[in-house]
């Protein structure tokens, strides 16, 4: 009877203030004839050690008592999937600005020092957005607010397809074109790609200042595509229709900067004119083969696009 006072006893300091005369009193019960009923098929009375047993087998005294208690668990079996999903996406997003500020710190030729910081920064962002994220949904679910989480529509949901972009590369896509913003428009400058003793230096050429504003709407406008297709990926032909309109205007673009056939400017104050030359050459012919892929990659992407709502229609048709 001592055990079975004292694991009653352990339960009542988890039970809510109210209640716990009345569940404690059956749990006693019952415990009582679990007893009675061990000893009628032992033919003895219980010892100590089997008294211990019969009270493992009843459980843990803070499992009993969870039982009684409105909220057993911090995020339920219901509000769990948006939890998790939450803290997936959110991880992944951190995890492609610190890949992103990583690289920028190297570029910018950054101590150690600073890149160790760049990252334990992260670890501090990463361990308090995972409590945040789980006090805020804790706190949904313990109030009742939980329930804009179900406030969903099938008509919402993006179309079957394979091959459709993530929401992984579409934030990856805003993230570096962000930072190319911001590089464009002199708020960010890295480093000479080809450090002492070298002394070479490569700057873009006068094309690119001619096309500055152009280039810079199109950045903008891939930013705002991509926010839109994230938001709203049921809308299957705006998305399209953006995603090709800005293709479209980014080969116009390069059809005119790819006439140029002078694209950047390589300078040195140790090397001879004629070396010079011949990796100004280099530079140019591979700026060249450059634009020329990115016309042709965009061209493609665009027919692929329409090739999948060609595909998504014949099969909506055959349904």
């Amino acid at each position: 009877m001592d055990l079975i006072e004292r694991y009653l006893a352990a339960v009542g300091r988890h039970l809510p203030a109210k209640a716990s005369g009345d569940i404690l009193g059956e749990l006693r019960e019952e415990l009582l004839s679990r007893q009675e009923e061990r000893e009628a098929s032992l033919g003895r009375p219980l010892t100590r050690q089997d008294i211990e047993a019969l009270l493992l087998e009843f459980g843990h005294p803070l499992v009993v008592a969870a039982r009684y208690r409105k909220t057993q668990h911090l995020i339920g079996p219901e509000v769990f999937p948006f939890w998790l999903t939450t803290i997936q996406w959110s991880l992944g997003i951190l995890a492609i600005v610190y890949v992103t500020l990583l690289a920028v710190a190297v570029l910018l030729g950054r101590t150690n020092a600073d890149i160790r910081g760049v990252g334990s920064n992260i670890v501090s962002m990463a361990i308090g957005l995972f409590g945040v994220i789980t006090l805020a949904f804790a706190a949904f679910e313990r109030f009742g607010k939980a329930g804009f989480l179900r406030d969903w529509k099938p008509s919402r949901l993006p179309p079957p397809g394979r091959g459709s972009r993530t929401r992984a590369t579409l934030v990856g896509e805003m993230v570096a074109d962000v930072i190319f913003v911001l590089w464009w428009q002199g708020a960010i400058h890295f480093q000479a790609l080809f450090p002492y003793p070298v002394h070479l230096s490569v700057a873009l050429g006068p094309v690119w200042a001619a096309w500055h504003w152009p280039i810079l709407v199109y950045a903008l406008w891939e930013i705002g595509a991509d926010v839109i297709a994230l938001a709203r990926p049921q809308w299957t032909r705006t998305n399209t229709a953006m995603l090709a309109g800005r293709y479209f205007y980014g080969v116009a673009i390069l059809g005119q900067v790819f006439q140029a056939g002078h694209w950047v400017e390589v300078n040195s104050p140790i090397l001879q004119p004629n070396v010079l030359a011949i990796i100004q050459t280099n530079f140019d012919l591979g700026m060249k083969v450059g634009i020329g892929i990115a016309i042709l990659g965009m061209l493609l992407r665009v027919g692929l696009e329409f090739w999948r709502i060609y595909r998504r229609q014949g099969l909506a048709a055959a349904v």
